[in-house]
C-alpha cells in the first residue's frame, strides 16, 4: 500500500511512504482520504490507492502474466523467488531418491544372490546382506537418517536463530547435496552399498535445506502483506509439486520407451535431476540475502545447547498454558506426519519387493498419487468448510488408517496392475487433504506474536519421530512377516494421531485459547496479545486454506 503525502499547509512538499506492515489490504478501498496532525500541528492529507497489478487496470487492459511468469516471478520479490527455485530443486531431489531407491533394493538383492535365472529378485529367497534383508536397505537408511535429524535439528533451528550463517550452512549442505547426487550417479553391484550410506548422508542435508528455507519465509513477511504471503507459500507448494510432476512423468517416459533396466533408470535419473535440481539451487542461493541473526545468545550459554533448552522451554509453555488445544496437537502431529513422510519410503519397497513393480511401473504409481494429490486438495477444502479444521484433520487421519489396513489385508503378490493403481490414488487423494487442513489447524490455534517459536517447535514435531515408522516396518519384515502387514504398521500412526486429537477441546475453544495473554514469569513479559481471533481472522483461515490448494 502506498500512501502518498499530497500538501503540507506550511512546508509544502510531497512525501511517497511505502507502508509494509499493514493488514487486511483488500478493506482498504482507492482514493480514501486520511487527515493526519503532525507533531507540530501541520495538518496533513494522505490519500491511500492500491498500486495496479498484473491484470488490473483503470479501463485499461494490463497483460496479464502468463502461468509460467505467474509461478515464478512472485511480485519480482528477491527471497520469494529464491524460495521458489529452491523449492522447484527440492521436488527434483525427493523424486530422484524414488528411482535411486528402487536401484538399491534390486542391486541389494543381487548381493545377496536373491535373483533368479531371468535376474528377477526371488520372492522365496530369505539370504541377507550385512546382516540384514535386501529389501530393508532403503527402510534402515531412513531410520538411520532420521533419528540424526531428530538429534541434529535443535543445533540448526540454534544457527537460524542466533546467527547470521543460515545461508552459508544450507549453501554447504545443498552444495555435498548434490555432490552426493553427482557421485550417485554410478551406482552399480560394485558401489551400492557406498552409495545407500551416501544416500543416508543426502536425506540428512534435505531436511537441513527444508528447514532453513522454512526460516526465509518469516523473513518475505516483513515485506509482504499476510494475504501476498499465504499466495507467496501456496505457490512454494505449487513449484515442488510441478517439480516432482514434471520430473517422474520425464523419467518413467525415458524408462519405459528406452525398455530400461532399475539401475539404468536410476543412473539417467540422478544425472538429468544434477542439472534439473543443480541449476535451480545455483540460482536460489545466488538470491538469497544474508541475514542478520535474530536474536543474540545470552552470556554463558552454548550454541550446541541452547536449540535443545529452546524445544524444552516451548515444550513447557504448550503443557501449562494450552492445554485445550496445542497439548494434543503436537503430538498428534509427530504421529501422523511420521506417518506421512514415512509412507513414500516404504511404499517404494513394498511395491518393488513385494509386488515386484519394475521402475516404469512405479512411475506409473508416482504419476497417478501426484495427479490425485490435487483431487485431495479440494476435497480438504470442502470437508473443512462443512465441519471444522480440527474435525476435517481427525476425518483424514482415520481414513488414512483405514485405506493402509484395507490395502494391506487385500493386497498380496498376485494383486493386477490396476489394484495397485487404484492404491495410489487413494494414497494421493488422502495426502493431498491431510497437508492442507493440518496447516490451516496451526495456523490458526498457533499463538499470537510467538509464531516464530512455535513454528520451529512445529517443525521438530513433524521429524522427531521420523525414524520410528521405517524401524517398525524394517522388524516386522526381518521378523518374516509378510509386507502387506507390515505396511499395515504405518496406519498405526495415523491412528495414535486421530486418537490424541480427540482429547482437544471443541474449534471455537482452541482459537479462543490461541488469543489469550499469556505472562513469563521468568521474563516478566506478556508473550501473546490478549485479544482473540475474531470473525475476520475466521473468514481469513478459510482464505488460507483455499490458496494453500490453487
Amino acid at each position: 500500500l502506498t500512501l502518498i503525502v499530497l500538501s503540507a499547509a506550511r512546508h509544502h512538499i510531497s512525501l511517497r511512504v511505502t507502508m509494509t506492515a499493514l493488514k487486511d489490504l483488500d478493506h482498504i478501498e482507492s482514493n480514501n482520504s486520511i487527515e493526519l496532525v503532525l507533531p507540530d500541528n501541520v495538518p496533513v492529507e494522505i490519500s491511500t490507492s492500491k498500486p495496479k497489478l498484473e491484470g488490473e487496470g483503470d479501463g485499461e487492459k494490463v497483460p496479464k502474466a502468463s502461468f509460467c511468469q505467474d509461478l515464478f516471478l512472485f511480485q519480482r520479490h528477491r527471497t520469494a523467488q529464491a524460495s521458489g527455485l529452491a523449492w522447484w530443486g527440492q521436488g527434483g531431489v525427493v523424486l530422484s531418491n524414488v528411482f535411486l531407491s528402487r536401484s538399491l533394493i534390486y542391486l541389494a538383492n543381487e548381493a545377496a544372490g536373491c535373483l533368479d535365472d531371468e535376474d528377477e529378485i526371488d520372492e522365496d529367497c530369505t539370504n541377507k546382506v550385512y546382516g540384514m534383508t535386501p529389501s530393508n536397505i532403503v527402510a534402515n537408511t531412513a531410520v538411520v537418517s532420521g533419528i540424526v535429524v531428530a538429534f541434529l535439528l535443535p543445533i540448526i533451528g540454534a544457527v537460524i536463530d542466533f546467527t547470521d550463517r543460515r545461508r552459508f550452512v544450507a549453501i554447504i549442505a545443498v552444495s555435498f547435496t548434490m555432490m552426493i547426487q553427482t557421485v550417485q550417479i554410478g551406482t552399480s553391484s560394485r558401489t551400492w552399498f557406498v552409495m545407500s550410506i551416501l544416500q543416508a548422508v543426502a536425506l540428512i542435508l534435505v531436511e537441513f535445506q527444508m528447514m532453513i528455507q522454512s526460516s526465509y519465509i518469516t523473513e518475505i513477511r516483513k515485506d509482504v502483506s499476510e494475504t501476498t504471503l499465504v499466495r507467496f507459500c501456496a505457490k512454494f507448494e505449487g513449484v515442488a509439486f510441478s517439480s516432482e510432476l514434471l520430473f517422474v512423468i520425464a523419467i518413467t517416459i525415458i524408462s519405459i520407451g528406452f525398455d530400461l533396466s532399475n539401475v539404468r533408470t536410476a543412473q539417467i535419473s540422478q544425472a538429468i535431476n544434477v542439472v534439473w535440481s543443480g541449476s535451480a539451487y545455483l540460482l536460489a542461493y545466488r538470491l538469497y540475502p544474508a541475514v542478520p541473526a535474530k536474536h543474540e545468545l545470552p552470556a554463558g550459554h552454548s550454541l550446541w545447547t541452547e536449540g535443545f533448552k529452546q524445544v524444552g522451554r516451548t515444550a513447557s509453555k504448550v503443557n501449562k498454558h494450552y492445554t485445550k488445544g496445542l497439548r494434543w496437537f503436537f503430538p498428534a502431529v509427530t504421529f501422523a506426519e511420521a506417518g506421512a513422510s514415512a509412507l513414500v519410503v516404504l511404499c517404494i519397497v513394498f511395491l518393488s519387493d513385494f509386488l515386484y513393480l519394475d521402475s516404469g511401473e512405479v512411475g506409473i504409481f508416482l504419476v497417478i498419487a501426484l495427479s490425485a494429490f490435487i483431487a485431495g486438495s479440494k476435497i480438504s477444502v470442502i470437508v473443512t468448510n462443512m465441519t471444522t479444521p480440527t474435525i476435517s484433520f481427525k476425518l483424514c487421519l482415520v481414513t488414512m488408517c483405514v485405506a493402509l489396513v484395507t490395502s494391506g489385508l487385500t493386497m498380496h503378490k498376485d494383486t493386477p496392475l490396476i489394484g495397485t493403481y487404484v492404491f495410489a490414488f487413494c494414497i494421493g487423494i488422502i495426502l493431498g487433504w491431510y497437508y492442507p487442513v493440518v496447516r490451516v489447524v496451526f495456523a490458526m490455534i498457533q499463538p499470537r506474536g510467538q509464531e516464530t517459536e512455535f513454528a520451529g517447535f512445529y517443525i521438530f514435531s513433524q521429524l522427531i519421530l521420523g525414524w520410528a515408522p521405517p524401524l517398525v516396518y524394517s522388524g516386522m519384515v526381518e521378523a518374516n512377516v509378510e509386507q502387506n502387514y507390515a505396511i499395515v504398521s504405518v496406519g498405526f500412526f495415523f491412528a495414535m494421531g486421530a486418537i490424541l486429537m480427540s482429547f482437544a477441546e471443541p474449534w471455537d475453544e482452541l482459537v479462543e485459547e490461541a488469543g489469550k495473554e499469556i505472562v513469563d514469569c521468568t521474563e516478566g513479559s506478556i508473550q501473546s496479545k490478549s485479544s482473540v481471533y475474531d470473525e475476520a481472522d475466521l473468514d481469513s483461515a478459510q482464505g488460507t486454506l483455499l490458496m494453500l490448494n490453487m
